[in-house]
């Protein structure tokens, strides 16, 4: 018997009995969409290739398939705990992108003790990984993880033997991740598809891997949040559940972390007075921007018995970023306006030397049109972040992601464009560039005159673009997506 065998069966006597039913529950998941504008961290020395093991492929969509189901969780003492989200494959959906598996044979008792319980942490706090070698958002994932080694006492590695655990990061369908060491087979998938290119969706999806769960979901967290039960689309309610005895929260409540849902997840509307959640201590939450102190705190906490001798290298820590908020989950100065000629609806929030426009359903019925109302000085910085989807007329399903279109014709039209002449886009005779090529770059205005903001979109016929009659779109792109966004953060330096 192998010493990984005796170590698993000795834990077994520790851990709890998973028992497991399917059953007519609300389907739902979580849209992992958050308020992300970024910046971006500086990128390690990129591992030679991390080829994925041998038979796994990506994982299925974490919105588009499976079937409604329950996940009963049975103690050593007859306790139970009754989990309620979707079964994709083999898999069950928690939250909307935890992931964990089903056994094999039905009736099978599982082992089980996912949260970050100590028997479901990596040993010494070393994550191996297998990346994909052809991932497009390689890049961006290498910074993730440089900054979450650099940060925090986490060591994620390029894992080398398929047999032993490690996570796997793939391309699949949307952003989602297991929680823990894995316990069925001796890997997981991470999945960090179309969308989920932002350091702080990455982070949280890899801290997912860690071992954390969603911060609103914190047994204290009444103390703290008021849930808008009627405002949350009925199909995603139960994602709002509290996290069950067999996890544990590390640390006082942090509404600043990159695992907290922000204020209109999952919302019937787009719109301020129709929020899911509110806070009741009137300070921020829902940022995708990167790791907060209290992040850090917690990981700490979480594995503070990481041996000094595991043979992690020295490394300098990373300045941690300045977090921004989708205004309408902030209490600061702010101001609402609607925009003449179909260009939106203009929320403006003041923070400091900070200000943030955040443009709901933006001009999209020609391809540019001048936002006079938001503007730049030299010296200011800014970050650029876009998202949601477009009516783009015609018959059946029409919507088209702002970012990332699919479908027919969609590497050269339905995308959102913008333009600051003299930094993003001034070319002459030339169309403006696609928003998605500037999305969570950190922009300096240069020497010069006052800039302003101009958006549009790419098309070959504007009559009936707009935001109405909203449907899930080519290929499922829009479904659970809300409509277009444009948010933009300058700061006075």
């Amino acid at each position: 018997m192998t010493k990984r065998t005796r170590n698993r069966l000795n834990i077994l006597h520790l851990l709890l009995l998973a028992v497991l039913f399917v059953s007519g529950c609300s389907d739902g998941g979580q849209d992992q969409a958050a308020f992300v504008p970024n910046q971006p961290s500086p990128g390690p020395t990129e591992p030679g290739p991390d080829p994925t093991p041998p038979g796994q492929s990506p994982l299925p969509p974490d919105n588009e398939n499976g079937t409604p189901a329950t996940f009963t969780i049975q103690g050593p003492n007859g306790e139970l705990s009754t989990l309620t989200g979707r079964k994709v494959g083999q898999e069950f959906v928690y939250q909307g992108d935890m992931r964990f598996r089903y056994p094999e044979k039905s009736g099978q008792y599982e082992p089980f003790g996912i949260g970050i319980r100590r028997f479901k942490r990596w040993d010494n706090g070393v994550i191996p990984y297998y990346l994909q070698t052809d991932h497009p958002y390689r890049a961006a994932i290498l910074r993730a993880i440089d900054t979450l080694n650099r940060n925090t006492v986490l060591w994620y590695v390029p894992a080398t033997d398929p047999s032993s655990d490690h996570i796997s990061i793939q391309y699949g369908e949307g952003c989602s991740s297991g929680v823990g060491t894995p316990w069925f087979g001796d890997g997981y998938q991470v999945s960090l598809g179309a969308g989920c290119n932002v350091p702080g969706i990455i982070m949280h999806e890899l801290l997912h891997a860690a071992g954390l769960f969603h911060e609103q979901s914190r047994e204290d967290r009444d103390n703290y949040l008021t849930i808008y039960w009627d405002n949350i689309k009925k199909d995603d309610r139960h994602n709002w559940s509290k996290d069950p005895w067999w996890s544990k929260s590390v640390g006082p409540y942090n509404p600043e972390s990159v695992m907290h849902y922000d204020c209109m997840a999952s919302s019937l509307a787009v719109y301020p007075e129709e929020k899911t959640m509110d806070s009741k201590i009137q300070v921020p939450f829902g940022q995708r921007v990167g790791l907060s102190a209290g992040d850090v705190a917690a990981i700490n906490a979480m594995y503070y018995n990481v041996s000094a001798d595991r043979g992690k290298p020295a490394m300098a820590p990373e300045p941690l970023p300045t977090l921004v908020y989708d205004p309408r989950c902030t209490y600061d100065n702010r101001t609402v306006t609607v925009l003449s000629n179909g260009r939106g609806r203009l929320t403006t929030v003041v923070r400091g030397n900070s200000t943030t426009y955040h443009i709901d359903e933006p001009y999209v019925q020609g391809t540019s049109i001048e936002y006079p109302e938001i503007s730049f000085d030299p010296g200011d910085t800014m970050y650029i972040q876009a998202g949601g989807c477009v009516q783009t007329g015609g018959r059946g399903r029409t919507w088209k992601r702002y970012l990332d279109p699919s479908g027919n014709n969609s590497d050269h039209l339905y995308w959102g464009t913008i333009l600051i002449s003299g930094l993003v886009g001034d070319v002459p005779g030339a169309h403006n560039p696609p928003i998605r090529d500037h999305i969570g770059a950190l922009l300096t205005i240069p020497a010069g005159p006052r800039l302003t903001l101009s958006l549009g979109y790419e098309d070959d016929n504007y009559d009936d673009n707009g935001y109405w009659g909203h449907d899930d779109g080519t290929e499922n792109q829009c479904k659970n997506v809300g409509n277009a966004y444009v948010s933009i953060t300058k700061t006075k330096t």
